[in-house]
């Protein structure tokens, strides 16, 4: 069950199938697409390289493709989440907010630099995950919502990295494009590849991430 694979991810971090379950629920089952997105890439990295990586990073690629949609004249809507209960403290004046609000506002301000482009690809979502990541941090998103998979992604756009990871993040879900950016990066990508390979993210109990450590 979900709640299973939800106390695994939180009992046994490492253990990458918890991670491929969970996902498929959130983003196929279930309205709230945030998890599948963020269960998925923890998975891709934790298990490269086997069916079910490609599986889930087709998956990740068309689950951001329906969450974001850019129609004719700029108009733009994204949603990854219905959740939106508010949480008050004992102290009412602190207001918790769901961590999907910032996450959905982040994103739409995120996707500001492609609503000319209707038919969003692989360029344009490194695009929009690269902005996500500088606004998030700009806007201190991470000292209320810390989460390592963005630590980490702030530290591939650090290294130059965060556009060869999201093209082999992502690569499943347009081989094409994947294809024909590598034809013109291969020594981008495979320089990536060859870092990554000797620093992965690690993900143990003392660096680890799951749904509700934002509800307590």
């Amino acid at each position: 069950t979900l709640a299973s694979c939800e106390k695994g991810i939180e009992v046994e971090p490492s253990y990458p199938s918890n991670y491929h379950m969970a996902s498929i629920y959130y983003s196929k089952h279930s309205n709230e697409k945030i998890w599948g997105l963020l269960y998925g890439e923890l998975f891709i990295n934790l298990e490269r390289g086997s069916e079910k990586t490609s599986e889930i990073s087709k998956l990740l690629y068309d689950t951001y493709k329906s969450s974001i949609i850019i129609k004719h004249g700029g108009q733009s809507i994204v949603s990854f989440s219905k959740s939106n209960i508010i949480n008050l403290s004992g102290n009412s004046k602190k207001i918790k907010f769901p961590f999907s609000m910032p996450f959905e506002m982040t994103m739409a301000l995120s996707i500001t630099s492609e609503l000319e482009n209707s038919n969003l690809g692989i360029s344009s979502l490194n695009n929009i995950r690269t902005s996500f990541i500088n606004n998030w941090y700009q806007n201190k998103r991470n000292k209320e919502y810390p989460n390592i998979l963005f630590d980490w992604h702030k530290k591939l756009i650090g290294l130059n990295y965060f556009e060869p990871y999201n093209y082999w993040l992502l690569m499943k879900g347009n081989e094409e494009e994947f294809n024909a950016w590598y034809s013109n990066n291969s020594d981008s990508f495979d320089n990536f590849i060859k870092w990554f390979t000797n620093n992965p993210l690690k993900i143990d109990k003392r660096n680890d991430f799951h749904r509700l450590q934002y509800s307590r």
